[in-house]
């Protein structure tokens, strides 16, 4: 329907437009908290502060949190400035700042803010986490709160404001706790971790190669479907969805030490995530994910831009029970063995205890090495046979493009020698005319600054037309000025004497210029008109392109 259609539509009166709502900003929890004149008296303290710190690419890490901490012990105010890449998302770090350092961000702008330090504070937290006491004894934890440093004026708020900063519930204390305590046995925290509880592992700090390492034992228990179906898939990756991650990485390689410490804490959860430093050029997720399932044999969940996810598959067994399942796996070798070499023994000299043993056909290990030493026999002998086909073929295939070769060779031979016998170039006179040298440097002045050419490319050489072209320069003007586009100095030099020769005229000089190389020729004080301009004992120009054709197929 059109808008004048429908039934609740209402046309405003002539003159009196409606004025758009503007949204209403949630108030920020400084304003919540604070009272009006102390929240004034603090965004004037903002106009006189000058220093600042930056908060780089990085984010808010333990560097600047310390950098704050360090500001407050003499001001209550702090002012940041966030990079470009940080700026992009203020709200975050706002929300960030105020989790970790436990201020009041009281003005925000752009890409600065300012963080208040709180009525009550009383310096930096010793520990980042819940101690241990705290989740033995839950209700006594919850009746007496341990004193915060965030501000007295949170501690004002509603009682379940004040619970959810102050106190995580039991069961995600737990948790952490259990984590936490897990985490600590596999290796070194990452210091500048902005995410949720507990600290992960630097990955980075683990060693790059584990001489002791090596491959879980894996056996697929009887009738169990070693893939994982759909819904398995979807509830797995759900589970990890809201999990933290366990680790952080950079390295596309060298993660032994973490393969080593993802297989110890497979034996008391499933599901491992891997987080990915966004800090660190140069990082392939991929490359990260193959090297960790060759190593450990899991399976990859998913793979995003910040984080891995793996399954540590259902034919895993932890530790005690790989050792107890290796052992009965050595001891049945052994036993297998040993049968082998009594059924080796002589018939006579069988005791009776071996007599019992069940008699089946089973290969001994000299007979599986023979069959081997054959099988890579017979394997080198037909690697030989294809091998020397393979020359073979490519010989032939040699031999014919050589003889393809030769007879192009021949032939281009052949046709140079046609084209060669109707060029007959003049040799040089003796009786020339000859020129001073103020003559000469005048000439070459006066060339040099001639805008008329001819242009020799090079390729077909000289041709009757070139000689044809200078006649009819010399007609109007006693200077010939041509441009050549060879490069070799030998070639160059054959080239301005032979047109001397051909022509008649006097070489002034060979001048390097931006389009090449400049003959000038003069004409002479006795020059007399040839009858013919286009001498006979030159090529023209389309046998001269098909002599420069022949002279390359030569080549």
């Amino acid at each position: 329907k059109f808008p004048w259609e429908m039934e609740d539509f209402s046309k405003a009166p002539s003159g009196e437009e409606e004025q758009p709502q503007r949204r209403v900003r949630p108030p920020s929890l400084a304003e919540l908290v604070l009272p009006d004149a102390e929240l004034r008296r603090l965004r004037t303290m903002i106009i006189h502060t000058k220093e600042r710190i930056k908060v780089k690419k990085l984010g808010i890490t333990r560097n600047v949190v310390q950098a704050i901490h360090q500001k407050w012990r003499t001001s209550e105010i702090v002012k940041l400035k966030c990079d470009q890449e940080v700026a992009m998302n203020m709200r975050k770090v706002h929300e960030e700042l105020e989790k970790r350092t436990g201020g009041l961000v009281i003005w925000r702008a752009g890409a600065a803010l300012v963080i208040y330090r709180g009525k009550d504070y009383a310096g930096p937290p010793k520990e980042r986490w819940i101690p241990t006491e705290s989740v033995s004894k839950p209700k006594e934890s919850v009746e007496k709160p341990e004193k915060s440093h965030v501000s007295g004026e949170l501690l004002g708020i509603d009682t379940q404001f004040k619970e959810f900063v102050n106190h995580i519930p039991f069961i995600e204390a737990e948790y952490e706790m259990q984590m936490d305590r897990l985490l600590a046995e596999l290796g070194p925290r990452y210091a500048d971790w902005k995410g949720d509880r507990p600290v992960p592992v630097d990955g980075d700090k683990l060693p790059a190669i584990d001489h002791n390492f090596k491959s879980p034992y894996r056996l697929l228990p009887y009738g169990m479907e070693p893939k994982l179906s759909d819904r398995e898939f979807t509830n797995l990756v759900r589970l990890a969805r809201q999990m933290p991650p366990q680790f952080v990485i950079s390295r596309n390689k060298g993660l032994q030490g973490l393969a080593k410490a993802m297989v110890k804490l497979w034996e008391k959860t499933e599901i491992t995530k891997v987080a990915i430093k966004q800090s660190v050029q140069s990082t392939d997720n991929a490359k990260m994910a193959d090297e960790l399932k060759r190593l450990t044999g899991c399976v990859l969940l998913g793979r995003e831009k910040t984080h891995m996810i793996f399954y540590r598959g259902k034919d895993f067994l932890p530790a005690p029970i790989a050792a107890a399942f290796e052992e009965r796996e050595a001891m049945s070798f052994a036993n297998k063995d040993v049968e082998d070499k009594a059924r080796m023994l002589p018939t006579g000299k069988v005791t009776e205890k071996i007599v019992h043993v069940e008699q089946r056909p089973q290969e001994t290990e000299a007979d599986i090495k023979l069959k081997e030493w054959i099988k890579n026999q017979e394997e080198e002998k037909r690697r030989a046979i294809v091998m020397k086909a393979a020359r073979a073929a490519r010989a032939r295939r040699i031999e014919r493009r050589l003889d393809i070769a030769v007879r192009k060779k021949e032939k281009a031979e052949e046709a140079l020698s046609k084209v060669e016998k109707l060029m007959k170039p003049r040799e040089p006179s003796e009786d020339r005319e000859t020129i001073t040298e103020e003559e000469r440097y005048t000439l070459q002045r006066v060339g040099l600054k001639m805008k008329a050419f001819l242009l020799l490319a090079g390729r077909r050489g000289v041709y009757s037309g070139i000689i044809e072209n200078m006649h009819l320069h010399w007609k109007y003007r006693e200077l010939v000025k041509v441009v050549y586009k060879g490069k070799d100095r030998m070639d160059i030099e054959d080239t301005a004497k032979m047109i001397e020769c051909e022509s008649g005229g006097i070489l002034i000089g060979i001048y390097p210029v931006s389009k090449g190389q400049v003959f000038l020729y003069y004409r002479g004080k006795n020059y007399r008109r040839p009858e013919e301009l286009r001498p006979h004992n030159l090529l023209t120009k389309r046998k001269a392109l098909a002599r420069y054709t022949e002279t390359q197929r030569r080549e």
